[in-house]
């Protein structure tokens, strides 16, 4: 199993500017994300996507992302909301 350590190594050696990561297969209200992810999520400041695999991505026909209230008023949304279309695009289902 990977650390990490190892991941966040891995993001910042291919100078990765997106990522996407599985949500933690235990996930509850309790550990949402999990101890990997968090320590991930504290030290990577790239875009990271979480996505809970119930199927492949590319085998998507739709998509629903949740988002914080008043999300657009913050730096960066519009970047994010444009990688997050070109994803979905690139996934769907012909």
């Amino acid at each position: 199993m990977v650390s990490s350590n190892g991941i966040v190594y891995s993001i910042r050696e291919c100078n990765a500017t997106d990522i996407v990561i599985g949500l933690h297969k235990g996930a509850d209200s309790r550990v949402f994300l999990g101890d990997k992810t968090e320590n991930i999520l504290i030290r990577i400041f790239e875009t990271i996507y979480i996505y809970q695999s119930v199927q492949p991505l590319n085998t998507l026909k739709g998509t629903v992302v949740a988002v914080p209230l008043k999300a657009e008023t913050e730096a960066g949304f519009l970047l994010w909301l444009n990688k997050l279309l070109l994803i979905a695009k690139d996934n769907m289902v012909k």
